[in-house]
């Protein structure tokens, strides 16, 4: 068997590929794990507005209102989409509410908390106590499309929760985000910054 001389060890070619073969997956690991983390980073920032048109839609509070597309025109509109399955959108909901409460005076900024996505048969009056439970005072609106139509989240292609979506006063996405850190100042930081951005453009 051929030998081969490596810091005054021996080894073989079949070690030294399987040396090489570890550090090539090792640098792969590497590199997603940077470009998921670079791709949550830049799924945060700005979007061209031109291009980002928001579709029309229907969604209804948890009494059955609805709530549609016209609604919301000349406002800046933080959506919330979550599911009581998600922790992560339970745990970011005191920081939501919180920078809700800082804008509570200014009429042009609103916030919609869109339950989506979620277990079947969990309805308005669910959702509402499953809020009450756990101390939450916060105006939900249930998106459940008519037969068919496609859900909100379907047209937004939104998979993952919890997703956070900013539009402008024209109606157009401006920003996105996935997830939640577990920092509730980071979180009011960051959404803070992105309404006064679009209340001043």
């Amino acid at each position: 068997m051929d030998i081969l001389s490596m810091n005054g060890i021996g080894i073989t070619k079949r070690t030294e590929r399987k040396i090489h073969f570890e550090r090539f997956i090792l640098g792969w690991f590497i590199c997603m794990v940077l470009h998921v983390a670079t791709q949550s980073s830049l799924y945060a920032q700005q979007y061209d507005p031109a291009e980002n048109e928001f579709p029309d839609f229907r969604i209804i509070d948890s009494n059955g209102k609805p709530f549609q597309k016209r609604d919301m025109l000349g406002k800046v509109v933080v959506m919330d989409f979550w599911a009581t399955w998600c922790a992560p959108c339970i745990k970011s909901f005191p920081a939501l509410i919180e920078t809700e409460d800082n804008f509570k005076d200014i009429e042009n900024v609103i916030f919609l908390f869109i339950n989506t996505l979620e277990v079947v048969g969990r309805d308005g009056p669910f959702i509402n106590n499953f809020l009450d439970k756990r101390g939450f005072d916060m105006q939900v609106y249930l998106d459940r499309p008519l037969a068919g139509e496609k859900s909100l989240s379907e047209a937004l292609a939104i998979t993952t929760l919890p997703q956070r979506i900013i539009l402008d006063a024209s109606g157009n996405i401006r920003y996105r985000g996935k997830g939640f850190s577990g920092s509730d100042e980071e979180l009011i930081n960051e959404l803070t910054a992105k309404i006064n951005k679009l209340l001043t453009d």
